[in-house]
């Protein structure tokens, strides 16, 4: 009887230990930034699209982060698309980048950092606004639109 427990908690501990080691692949260089309200953010950097189980042509929109403004301040995606955001911060201060309300879109660059972070777009077409999250930023006028159309919708 004690075989039999000790083989089953052995299964769970190798069960839990792949999954462990699916998530470090899957967050590839994953870490926690703390921001002057002393709120965690976490994010990827870099993560291969090898690493992730994403296909190789996946899309990378890029926006650079200014004080207090996104460059540039509009992306255009079609409906569930998976894409990267490259966040490139060209600040003096922390800027991220979230669909408003969603905050599984969260992308946090440091000073002079580059963040990547996997992004799905919302199911629905329609346009969803963007926020920088840092206290005050979005106040400051730091925010844009993901637009999300249909591929027919494409030449407006």
């Amino acid at each position: 009887m004690s075989t039999a427990i000790f083989r089953g908690a052995a299964a769970i501990l190798a069960v839990m230990i792949a999954g462990s080691a699916f998530e470090v692949m899957a967050h590839d260089k994953a870490h926690v930034h703390e921001n002057g309200s002393n709120t965690a953010h976490r994010h990827t950097h870099g993560a291969s699209p090898q690493a992730t189980g994403l296909p190789k042509d996946i899309r990378t929109l890029e926006i650079e982060g200014y004080d207090f403004r996104f460059e540039p301040a509009d992306l255009e995606v079609v409906p569930g698309e998976v894409f990267r955001l490259k966040l490139v911060n060209k600040g003096q201060l922390p800027h991220m980048w979230e669909i408003e309300g969603r905050p599984e879109t969260h992308v946090h660059a440091e000073v002079g950092e580059t963040a990547v972070g996997v992004i799905t777009a919302p199911d629905r077409a329609g346009q969803y606004r963007t926020v920088c999250t840092a206290e005050g930023h979005t106040e400051a006028g730091m925010v844009g639109k993901l637009v999300v159309r249909e591929i027919a919708d494409r030449s407006r």
